[in-house]
């Protein structure tokens, strides 16, 4: 289904994580649900680690939803920066975490990492130049919009792609009159165009919106392909409009989505997830009618907006959508109707995810709904998952029942996570007890992680455990992570620790990534890699732009390969 040609290291990583589960990489070819809600990749010759999302292997499982949406919930900046915040309470703040913190320097970004990313846009290699183009617009400022601007031409299509939305990320009205002209080209091809149109919501400007509602649904410059094309990017101009989230863009979706045919099952459901992210409860009305639609891809996106536009004081709305759960036969579209009631929370919503997590037929919805309890700050329901971690027999629903421990911050619970993540050999669930240890912020598991992340192969875990030595603010970890990143032949662990490395946003490691880069004896995949975490650490955002699009996403849907690709990046 994915009109992009993927380097072999794409197309490699989104195999290793087919058959590991879900988990971050970037690449792979998805064709779309089956029945069943699973969709296989296929392989493609080309394509480059740009930042480390993934839509390979997509299964009703909650970790399908979680890894789309962690970011929300255990955001390790915000943890780090808050221990670094003399406002921050005494009793709240961990000082050793705090004083091995050491942010990137200005300095260090002017002369060091904008300099070396700018010259990988010049690379002989084609997965560092795709990796350099979204590092730069993590790091970069306006003087590097030169660069970029060249990457638009190069020869490859990735390149060009991983530019545009590189371009966005300065967030600058010069870098959007550069997208505004983009949008228009008549010879750039759906795809391309797509993502140029969702680049210009992650750049949000008053120009970005002018070009996005510009005669949206009648988009004149795509005469020449499939209707079905064309209507892939006026979805990914309307869920553009959703990034950018003002009263105004709200208003222009709806107008957008009532004139549409209600049959429409690319458009619609882009309209509506868009109208998630603005997150208006005037929009209600407008979501709740397709909660019932005939088409699964529509049931699936109104059914993630309902957890955003509906409040538990609507009881109307909230028992509407209890009803339609307990009679969906999609399992990806119960699955986010229970998360939004996990999202909606309250009395009402608690008791029907209750009820799910202790009694349903369905594991896969059971674990959906222990999540679903923590997001819901269901406290009194803390015994129960705790016993389902240390007692369960499902180890899908040990981990669900984990995270949603974690998301709730019960510390008391952490020797209990502890002493299961030592008895169990499971990556996945390894995976999950150790990101509910980050969040609880469990300093007495550091032991065990840096054993566990030394011998893992699993991405997934990988980066689970670096995202816990990043809160943790572990002294070692760095030039561990480090070492696991040049001498590691996995490319799962190699993905995992460049994600963990970038996200834990300390600017200790970037001389040493920068060396990597630099190195003759660095493979093309290690220096990729490399320069993805170099950006990562420069990223300073509280929550990264590209999860904006993840989180609260149809990562289902069908004809949607540009939104698929920016969620992959993720």
């Amino acid at each position: 289904m994915r009109g992009h040609t993927l380097t072999w290291l794409g197309a490699a990583l989104a195999l290793v994580f087919l058959l590991a589960g879900t988990g971050e990489a970037h690449g792979g070819q998805y064709t779309g649900p089956k029945p069943g809600g699973v969709g296989t990749p296929r392989r493609g010759p080309t394509g480059a680690p740009r930042g480390g999302g993934v839509t390979a292997g997509l299964t009703p499982s909650w970790r399908d939803w979680w890894d789309r949406n962690r970011e929300e919930f255990f955001n390790v900046l915000a943890r780090r920066q808050s221990k670094a915040d003399p406002a921050t309470p005494e009793e709240e703040q961990n000082e050793g975490a705090s004083a091995l913190f050491q942010p990137l320097t200005e300095e260090e970004l002017r002369t060091l990492v904008r300099p070396l990313i700018v010259a990988a846009l010049a690379d002989k290699s084609a997965e560092v130049r795709d990796a350099a183009a979204i590092a730069l617009g993590r790091a970069g400022a306006i003087p590097q919009l030169e660069a970029l601007k060249v990457a638009l031409k190069d020869s490859r299509k990735s390149v060009r792609e991983a530019a545009t939305l590189g371009i966005a990320l300065l967030h600058h009205p010069m870098a959007e009159q550069v997208l505004v002209d983009r949008l228009t080209q008549t010879d750039l091809g759906h795809r391309e165009r797509g993502i140029t149109a969702l680049a210009l919501g992650l750049s949000g400007g008053k120009r970005a919106f002018k070009a996005l509602t510009d005669r949206l649904g009648k988009d004149g410059a795509l005469r020449r392909v499939s209707r079905a094309k064309a209507r892939e990017v006026e979805g990914a101009r309307v869920y553009a409009l959703g990034l950018i989230g003002t009263d105004a863009a709200r208003a222009a979706i709806t107008s957008a989505l009532s004139s549409h045919s209600t049959k429409d099952s690319t458009f619609i459901p882009m309209a509506l997830t868009a109208l998630a992210h603005c997150g208006d409860p005037s929009s209600a009305g407008d979501v709740f009618r397709y909660l019932g639609h005939k088409k699964r891809e529509i049931r699936r996106s109104a059914a993630i907006a309902a957890g955003r536009v509906a409040t538990k004081k609507d009881k109307k709305w909230v028992q509407l959508l209890v009803r339609r759960q307990a009679s969906e036969k999609d399992m990806l579209a119960r699955n986010f109707m229970l998360f939004s009631l996990g999202r909606i929370g309250g009395d009402q919503a608690v008791k029907t995810l209750r009820s799910v997590f202790r009694k349903d037929r369905q594991r896969a919805a059971r674990a959906v709904a222990a999540v679903a309890l923590g997001i819901a700050r269901a406290t009194t329901e803390i015994p129960a998952l705790r016993k389902a971690v240390t007692a369960g027999k499902d180890e899908t629903l040990r981990g669900a029942a984990a995270i949603a421990l974690g998301i709730m911050g019960d510390r008391a619970a952490a020797r209990d996570i502890l002493k299961v993540l030592d008895g169990t050999g499971n990556p996945a669930l390894q995976a999950d007890l150790v990101t509910a240890l980050g969040m609880l912020e469990a300093e007495e598991a550091g032991p065990a992680v840096r054993t566990l992340i030394a011998r893992a192969r699993n991405g997934r875990l990988v980066q689970a455990c670096g995202y816990y030595l990043a809160v943790a603010g572990d002294s070692e970890s760095i030039d561990l992570l480090l070492s696991l990143l040049e001498k590691s032949g996995s490319i799962q662990v190699k993905g995992g620790v460049a994600t963990a490395l970038g996200r834990s946003h300390d600017g200790r490691a970037a001389k040493r990534l920068a060396s990597i880069v630099e190195s003759a004896r660095s493979t093309d995949q290690t220096r990729a890699f490399a320069i993805v975490a170099l950006g990562l650490i420069a990223d300073r955002v509280p929550i990264s732009d590209f999860a904006r699009v993840s989180i609260d996403s149809n990562y289902a849907l069908q004809n949607a390969d540009a939104l698929r690709e920016v969620i992959d990046i993720f």
